[in-house]
């Protein structure tokens, strides 16, 4: 009874239960029974700091998840945003795609109509020239051209003959040759002959065409600006307007043509 109450009230210390033996025989019996609850209690200690260490475990696994949770989530919409980006450039992408071909296409279809044009311009010059002796013949050219521009054939892609367009990508005929010059350089006549267009002309921007007689014309095309008009007559080497970039231009340049009765020609072969 009196092991029990110290167990119990906790209210005595060892030696007190100890000293307080009646005899040897007892001495021992409360020393054993000490010795058991000392024990016990250490057992119990044990078992708590066990049980105290697993509750915090489990408490920093418990953040440790919780965390593992927010990242994940801020993970999950950090790639659904992405998706979505990219699938908003793939539609962009397929957008400016279907954009860039039929700008492509309407700008072959312009190059094209031009180029119809402007052999449509000089036939119908060439077929209805004065043929009446009274009227006065138009002025004709030497056959030997000046170099139109102060520059020099602009690379591989300046020269006559087949390329791949620098807009359109397309390949095909670069009737003519670019001369890289200065916007604002003066152009001028290669030849002595007749304006017989001075004006915009579709993906050559603005465009002096002069006849030189003998079924030759020259074209002088992307000017910014033009000092000629339509059925005057020019010398050779006489100013008809300044370099540009008009019309279907990747910048200032003159591009300068050579025709026989309509269809064109290397100029090449002219200087």
């Amino acid at each position: 009874m009196r092991l029990r109450d110290i167990y119990m009230k906790g209210n005595l210390s060892y030696l007190e239960v100890l000293l307080d033996s009646t005899s040897m025989s007892d001495f021992l019996t409360r020393f054993d029974y000490l010795k058991r609850i000392a024990n016990q209690d250490s057992k119990l200690v044990k078992e708590l700091a066990a049980e105290r260490d697993g509750v915090a475990r489990q408490k920093r696994e418990l953040v440790a998840k919780k965390e593992e949770a927010v990242v994940l989530k801020r993970t999950t919409a950090a790639k659904q945003t992405y998706l979505a980006s990219r699938k908003q450039d793939r539609k962009d992408t397929i957008k400016n795609l279907q954009s860039d071909q039929a700008a492509c296409q309407l700008a072959i279809q312009e190059l094209e109509a031009t180029s119809r044009q402007i052999t449509q311009i000089i036939q119908q010059y060439q077929s209805s020239k004065p043929s009446n002796p009274s009227n006065p013949a138009p002025p004709k050219g030497t056959g030997r051209f000046i170099w139109p521009a102060n520059g020099s054939i602009s690379g591989k892609g300046g020269e006559y003959g087949m390329r791949k367009h620098p807009i359109t990508g397309v390949y095909k005929l670069h009737d003519g040759i670019d001369i890289g010059a200065a916007a604002g350089t003066p152009v001028w006549a290669a030849d002595g002959g007749t304006v017989i267009h001075a004006g915009w002309l579709g993906a050559y921007g603005t465009t002096v065409i002069i006849d030189h007689g003998g079924g030759i014309t020259t074209l002088y095309a992307h000017l910014s600006s033009y000092s000629v008009s339509r059925g005057s007559s020019v010398s050779q080497g006489q100013v008809i307007g300044r370099v540009g970039s008009t019309g279907m231009s990747t910048g200032p340049h003159l591009h300068f043509g050579v025709y026989i009765n309509g269809n064109p020609t290397n100029p090449m072969g002219y200087f």
